[in-house]
């Protein structure tokens, strides 16, 4: 009997790690992406998600098993022969205008750890307290401290998975793709000068899924988002720091050695522009400087990605509504490097038989028809 082949398009976050846990379980696998604008070079990488105010329980589960699947995932990479991992449990810092502020978040996730203990110990950090913490810091806010937050590279992580998808005999194709067309036996898959026919397909592009689905003819409710951050040296050490997630949509993320990624934005009318828009970036800057008055802080580099966004902001994930041979993933917004692997894993195991239950909130017969 010939062996089956499914093929995964998009080698973002979501896309590598279904690839990854697919070829890991002996299911032979294709792997393509054409290398432009993905999500992950946008995303901070923070993995904290039990701070958010979202009400959605459904997305807010989803969040909150993609923070706990990370030491799986770690764990599975390690027993694959990866000493350096990308992802780190340092801690994480949110502040708040208020301290009444602090006190309800404080309330709220000290229920939400009765059932999920990966957040680890929880504190009100005092201003004072605070610049002990992270020599430097200048703040009159109070905050909320949660020891189990995280960090990921997700670039790195990404790159990581890839190779050692490759390693375990993957086969990676570095092609734009469509779906051409779909029967109940195979799914056809082309680039300009290539056709691949395949027994399932995960469609993981993220922003470009319509793209991938155009030939079908079928409307996708994706809409894109540009994100921007920057890489800075400030100069000091910054490897005991925790992940500071500031006032306002900015976060100070600490890197490696002396550096600290900064960001990131939230554009929803730039549509697939992956310019760097200098305004934003120096914008940045000047917010770092303004709590580490002391530090100086050099640009090293910049990075700028194109995230999805669905039309009430939760993702998608499950069977392609008119053949189920097909799955898709889609609309993960700026918590995807927390959602991803989770997604990935879920689809990953679907198509290798396993039964795995997915909320209806996130049904994609409700975005695709």
């Amino acid at each position: 009997m010939e062996e089956k082949t499914v093929a995964v398009i998009g080698s973002g976050i979501v896309g590598v790690t279904a690839a990854y846990y697919l070829q890991r379980a002996g299911q032979k696998t294709l792997l393509f992406d054409h290398g432009v604008g993905q999500a992950s070079k946008a995303s901070a990488g923070i993995i904290c998600p039990w701070f958010s105010q979202r009400r959605n329980a459904d997305w807010y589960q989803l969040v909150a098993d993609g923070a706990k699947f990370y030491r799986q995932l770690m764990a599975d990479l390690t027993s694959d022969g990866v000493e350096e991992l990308p992802f780190e449990e340092c801690g994480a810092i949110v502040f708040k205008k208020k301290r009444s502020l602090v006190q309800r978040l404080y309330e709220k996730a000290m229920e939400r750890r009765q059932s999920d203990p990966t957040m680890g110990e929880l504190a009100i950090l005092t201003p004072e307290e605070i610049t002990h913490t992270i020599p430097g810091f200048k703040s009159a806010y109070h905050a909320l401290f949660a020891s189990g937050g995280g960090k990921v590279d997700g670039a790195r992580l990404v790159k990581i998975m890839q190779d050692q998808f490759v390693q375990q005999g993957g086969q990676f194709i570095p092609q734009k793709v469509h779906i051409k067309k779909h029967t109940d036996r195979l799914v056809s898959i082309t680039s300009e000068s290539q056709q691949w026919d395949v027994d399932q397909v995960i469609v993981a592009a993220g922003a470009f899924l319509a793209d991938v689905l155009s030939p079908l003819n079928h409307r996708v409710g994706i809409r894109p988002q540009k994100g921007q951050l920057i890489v800075c040296n400030c100069g000091e050490s910054t490897e005991s720091w925790p992940v500071l997630m500031l006032v306002g949509e900015t976060d100070i993320i600490p890197d490696r050695a002396c550096q600290v990624i900064i960001g990131a934005s939230h554009e929803n009318d730039k549509g697939y522009d992956l310019s760097l828009d200098q305004t934003i970036s120096n914008s940045f800057m000047e917010e770092a400087k303004s709590y580490f008055p002391d530090l100086h802080f050099e640009k090293i580099s910049e990075r700028v990605g194109t995230r999805a966004y669905t039309e009430d902001f939760l993702p998608l994930y499950g069977d392609y509504p008119f053949c189920n041979r097909i799955k898709v993933a889609s609309g993960l917004g700026s918590s995807g490097l927390t959602s991803g692997p989770i997604i990935g894993y879920r689809l990953a195991q679907r198509i290798l038989g396993k039964e795995i239950s997915i909320p209806e909130a996130f049904n994609p017969n409700k975005y695709i028809d």
